[in-house]
């Protein structure tokens, strides 16, 4: 009887943590958007190029750096919750990158 209490604790344990993992990313570091721009996401870039790794996330990178890095639509200013999202899509792919591919060599 234990044996099926702790399966299904173990079960629920399961469910929980891919919930937490399929809900929005938590992000730990969100650049401003300039320095996102200038400096951090073409980095990345050139990381992912140089080491010909991590196609992925190259890809987003580049999207990224060339859809989403203004904080202006045309002549018009984009909502401070545009200007949010974009700043922590920048800083999930920081992220990912210093997880995954930075082998210590970490990009802040």
């Amino acid at each position: 009887m234990n044996e099926e209490f702790d399966e299904s604790e173990l079960i629920a344990e399961i469910l929980k943590r891919e919930e937490l993992e399929n809900s929005a990313p938590k992000v730990s570091f969100v650049p401003l958007l300039k320095q996102a721009r200038e400096r951090l996401i073409p980095e990345v870039i050139r990381r992912l190029e140089k080491e010909s790794i991590g196609d992925s996330l190259l890809e987003e990178a580049r999207g990224w750096l060339e859809n989403r890095s203004r904080g202006y639509s045309g002549r018009v200013a984009l909502p401070k919750e545009e200007i949010g999202r974009r700043k922590e899509e920048a800083g999930y792919i920081v992220q990912r990158f210093n997880r995954i591919y930075s082998n210590g060599n970490l990009i802040e």
